[in-house]
């Protein structure tokens, strides 16, 4: 080996033990970490450890000055749709480009021109005439296309009544989910480690083979996820959640939402990069080093803070939203780079954005308490949307102090060590 190719074996093996972010060698190596810690933390059934995997791998894109949304034509065939489901078909398109700025789905008059259909298919409808979407011939240029189904007597009285929810409600929460369906996403319960979170009766999946087989992909792009709407009703002796998953708990019902969860919105973003432009501009928060979008898109939020934010994602919010959460840098029009150190400083220390977007480290409380929203949280920093750790409250919110946002009431013991972990825990 001559003294070159040394030096070149030795980058590649320091890019790979330092699992450099600035290499494609050490972004390959840390999937590769990614990917022996999930199926560790899988065949150990360490539901905290899987999260931590995908909360990891959250810091994906860089954002480019010039980049463009991906735009995605939607084709309503107006005398195929009843007029209820045009009210749904916008909202789900106005959530989803909200969710997702490197998204812009939008209504096309050409249906030769559209990637989305949406229509009544009356021979798929014999079968089941429940909302559905397939993919359709797309031999012409164009590429792949999606058809959404959408039958005009849905839902009906018997359906409202199985599942428990209004017409307006099911209808919105289906435009949605469809929708998502056409943009390349799949149910949770076809993650190929569904089984590990759910049980689901044998007949079940004989009778739905379709609907219920698996999808062959080993990192998802986020968690499992009972709350996404890309979820179903849980049916007793059918399709239940097991135990076990901490955060399936915080779920009380077992109806499928009708809105975006939080981590559907990661994935979107995850899926489809953010994209600078009328609507979203972030801005790097130069005392936090943390990037800020300002939109008015944190109502639904699973952050755990105080209530007085004013629904923004802005610093003064503690974290960001989901589309600025997936950010690793810029890249600026004179193609210069701007870092985010203290996102690149966090993930080196094991740190992860979780489900609030808050950063956690992982490390344990001594004691169990009840936190700002009173409920009671188990014992470690993390993995979802608990309250951090001082140290990693301090980075959103750099005056955070765990101890105001306990509630104890005559627990002199109690109080006495959360005070004495507030000023203690912190991470090597």
């Amino acid at each position: 080996m001559n003294e070159r190719s040394e030096e070149y074996v030795i980058k590649i093996k320091t890019d790979l033990e330092r699992g450099s972010r600035d290499s494609l060698f050490g972004v390959l190596w840390e999937r590769v970490l990614r990917l022996i810690e999930l199926i560790t933390a899988i065949m150990n059934k360490n539901y905290t450890d899987i999260a931590k995997v995908y909360y990891k791998l959250q810091n994906f894109h860089t954002l480019y000055e010039n980049a463009k949304p991906v735009k995605m034509p939607v084709y309503i065939m107006k005398k195929l749709v009843s007029e209820a489901w045009i009210e749904h078909i916008s909202n789900a398109i106005d959530c989803i480009n909200t969710a997702a700025p490197g998204l812009h789905l939008f209504e096309t008059y050409k249906r030769n021109d559209a990637k989305i259909l949406i229509g009544y298919d009356h021979e798929h409808s014999i079968r089941v005439d429940t909302p559905s979407t397939k993919p359709i011939n797309s031999s012409l240029s164009g590429g792949k296309k999606f058809f959404i189904h959408l039958p005009p007597n849905y839902p009906t009285e018997d359906t409202m009544k199985g599942l428990g929810k209004d017409k307006n409600t099911l209808m919105k929460g289906s435009a949605i989910h469809e929708m998502l369906h056409a943009l390349n996403f799949d149910h949770h319960y076809q993650r190929f480690d569904a089984e590990l979170y759910l049980d689901i009766n044998r007949d079940l999946k004989e009778n739905q083979e379709n609907n219920l087989n698996k999808v062959r992909t080993i990192l998802n792009l986020t968690r499992h996820d009972l709350f996404s709407i890309l979820h179903c009703n849980e049916i007793q002796g059918e399709f239940e959640r097991k135990g076990g998953d901490p955060f399936s708990t915080q779920k009380s019902d077992n109806k499928r939402s009708s809105e975006l969860s939080e981590l559907d919105k990661v994935a979107l973003n995850l899926k489809y990069m953010p994209c600078k432009s009328e609507r979203y501009n972030p801005k790097v928060q130069k005392e936090l080093g943390i990037p800020y979008c300002g939109r008015e898109v944190m109502a639904n939020h699973n952050q755990v803070a105080k209530k007085s934010t004013d629904n923004r994602c802005g610093p003064n919010n503690w974290a960001n939203c989901p589309a600025c959460r997936v950010i690793r840098n810029f890249v600026h029009d004179d193609y210069s780079l701007e870092e985010l150190p203290v996102v690149r400083r966090c993930i080196s220390k094991g740190r992860w954005q979780g489900l609030s977007g808050l950063f956690y480290c992982g490390k344990t409380f001594s004691c169990k308490f009840p936190d700002s929203t009173n409920t009671t949280r188990d014992r470690v920093c993390g993995p979802d949307n608990g309250m951090p750790c001082e140290d990693c409250g301090k980075i959103m919110y750099p005056k955070y102090k765990l101890k105001d946002y306990i509630r104890f009431k005559g627990d002199t013991e109690t109080n006495t060590r959360i005070n004495q972990e507030s000023s203690i825990c912190t991470v090597s």
